[in-house]
């Protein structure tokens, strides 16, 4: 088995272009992983978004207490 995946985390996720983005508790190293985004993304931060303006949020935990 292979120990991951051809098919990018981008396309995973569902990111397209144009989409708003909230990344919550990210890891540093997360924007590495994820890759180059998609025409026209914005990403925005967690004191100004609100749910109905977001099209995908990812929610980082290190812990269920942190959930």
């Amino acid at each position: 088995m292979p120990a991951h995946s051809a098919t990018p985390l981008i396309r995973k996720l569902g990111i397209k272009p144009a989409a708003r983005i909230l990344f919550v508790n990210a890891p540093a190293a997360f924007a590495v992983t994820l890759g180059p985004l998609p025409a026209d993304v914005e990403l925005l931060r967690t004191d100004g978004a609100e749910p109905s303006d977001l099209d995908l949020t990812v929610f980082f935990a290190r812990s269920k207490a942190e959930l």
